[in-house]
């Protein structure tokens, strides 16, 4: 082999490592930067509509963030709807609407959809062949039928 032959085929190899080493490196960056998000639970419903100050905080974050529209939600998100705000949530085929001033968290128990209720108001249609419940922190949940059409305040 020639000089020049052993020379090309040394940059080809040098090349190929800088190339795999950027791969690697982008694949960190993207697990570093997004945090496993991508693979956080399996999707329960989206906030269908929303105006004015409505936040989400994903479970184990401490910050919260800026919902938007089409945004899937997962068990133990957390939404906010401030001062004039409100957000439609669609859960399965039901319409949950978080009204101003209020905070939910979404978490399932034994098979069974739950809606922790903090504080604020929360109206619900709920879906043919569904149930939610709804804690308050009153020791006894609410129970969301199709037949309910519930608007439930807690102060």
């Amino acid at each position: 082999m020639s000089q020049r032959q052993d020379r090309a085929d040394r940059l080809l190899i040098v090349i190929a490592l800088v190339i795999l080493f950027m791969a690697g490196a982008a694949y960190y960056f993207d697990n570093w930067m997004w945090g496993e998000r991508k693979d956080r639970g399996s999707r329960i419903g989206n906030i269908s509509a929303k105006s004015g100050d409505v936040r989400v905080k994903f479970e184990g974050d401490l910050k919260w963030g800026k919902a938007s529209r089409g945004q899937d939600l997962v068990y133990n998100d957390s939404i906010y709807a401030g001062s004039g705000s409100e957000a439609e949530l669609a859960l399965g085929q039901s319409q949950m609407t978080v009204q101003e001033n209020t905070l939910i968290v979404l978490r399932r128990e034994k098979d069974v959809n739950f809606l922790n209720l903090d504080y604020g108001t929360l109206l619900g249609k709920v879906a043919k062949d569904e149930k939610i419940m709804i804690e308050t922190g009153s020791g006894k949940p609410i129970e969301l039928t199709p037949t309910s059409n519930a608007q439930i305040v807690l102060r």
